[in-house]
């Protein structure tokens, strides 16, 4: 038994040595790719393998370009990472960054153009921990984060989670610094699922819009405007707040007679921030008693055809012409002279403008007319 004894302490020693070797191998792989879950998304953090107290020595973690207040959905936001560091005796560095919805679950998707980064499950990662010499600071870029393109009603309301590891580079877990930060409250600002604008038969102008859900809203803006580029607010509604379940909204004008035969409106959704989210323009056509131009070209036309008008007037004069898309842009802007009578206006459409409605206006001394033109794709 005793000739067995230094036999048996060897084994124990070989053990032993060949533990601390597997351990010692096992933490370079952590270099490479962290493993998930330590963003502070679930309550835990880098700590929990490397040592130090979280947020410590002075240092710091900072994003950049990742979306803050609100977000658009189907975007991808390009940032970047930067660790901080009290002292200039770091020299390896590693980041993990999350997204979560208001569930708690992954959101979006992340993506790196980086070498030194890529996607680890459904979160961002150091991907081969950068070496550096000694320095207090180091910024992972070229990463990005795709935010939902048709988010559901959870991802309202997004969180990003974020940490970095300011290392000593020695591959143990003693003597680094791991810090953390996160992103809270970005929300998707409230888009209406439709709005549309009728004519009643008292001459007054109906607006009905809805939304599936709504997130901190504090009312809605009712915009008008006689030629679509200059819009004022004429009422506000109170909005739902926060809500998950649809719901209608209807406002009416009383238009009663206008001398413009298009009006247009635009519905403008407040947050409780001031952050403002812009309906499309939509537009609807009223008697007047001021019709002095007809459309003769063909509506709808396309990009080579001639748009034809015939203008009629009641002397010599000047007549001002301006067409414009409904998003504001001015398109062209014309003026001719036309005489006692009828006087014939046209120009080609160019092929550049995008398919969709233009608006054609015309105004000779204190009468305007709009007239709105269809362009199809060839």
């Amino acid at each position: 038994m005793k000739k067995n004894l230094p036999v048996t302490i060897f084994l124990i020693l070989v053990a032993t040595t060949l533990s601390s070797f597997i351990i010692s191998i096992q933490r370079p792989f952590y270099s490479s790719v962290p493993p998930q879950n330590h963003t502070g998304a679930t309550g835990s953090y880098c700590t929990n393998c490397h040592g130090g107290t979280l947020n410590s020595a002075g240092g710091s973690v900072s994003v950049t370009g990742l979306p803050v207040g609100s977000y658009a959905a189907g975007a991808a936001y390009n940032f970047s990472i930067t660790a901080n560091h009290s002292t200039n005796d770091r020299m390896k560095w590693g980041f993990s960054v999350a997204a979560r919805n208001s569930a708690g679950v992954e959101v979006g998707t992340f993506s790196a153009t980086n070498p030194n980064a890529g996607l680890n499950g459904n979160e961002l990662s150091h991907d081969n921990a950068v070496t550096t010499a000694p320095q207090n600071s180091y910024t992972y870029d070229n990463l990005t984060w795709t935010a939902p393109s048709a988010p559901g009603p959870n991802d309202a309301n997004i969180t990003f989670y974020y940490v970095a590891n300011a290392a000593n580079g020695d591959f143990g877990s003693g003597g680094d610094y791991i810090y953390a930060g996160s992103i809270s409250n970005v929300v998707l600002p409230v888009r209406l699922s439709s709005f549309d604008v009728t004519s009643t038969d008292k001459n007054e102008a109906q607006l009905k819009w809805r939304t599936d859900s709504e997130q901190n809203t504090d009312y809605f803006s009712i915009q008008k405007s006689n030629d679509g580029q200059h819009f004022k607010e004429i009422a506000k509604m109170p909005a739902a707040g926060t809500s998950t379940t649809p719901k209608q909204y209807v406002f009416t004008d009383n238009l009663l007679k206008t001398s413009y035969p298009l009006t247009y409106y635009r519905i403008v959704t407040v947050d409780n921030d001031g952050k403002k989210t812009y309906s499309s323009v939509k537009y609807i056509s009223l008697p007047s008693d001021e019709i002095f131009v007809n459309l003769q070209s063909p509506n709808p036309a396309k990009a080579g055809n001639t748009a034809q008008f015939s203008i009629e007037s009641n002397a010599a004069q000047n007549v001002n012409i301006n067409v414009v898309a409904l998003n504001g842009k001015q398109l062209l802007t014309n003026s001719m002279k036309v005489n006692k009578g009828r006087t014939i206006y046209k120009f080609e459409i160019p092929g550049f403008w995008s398919s969709g409605t233009v608006v054609v206006g015309f105004k000779i001394d204190s009468k305007v007319q709009q007239v709105p033109l269809l362009i199809i794709g060839n």
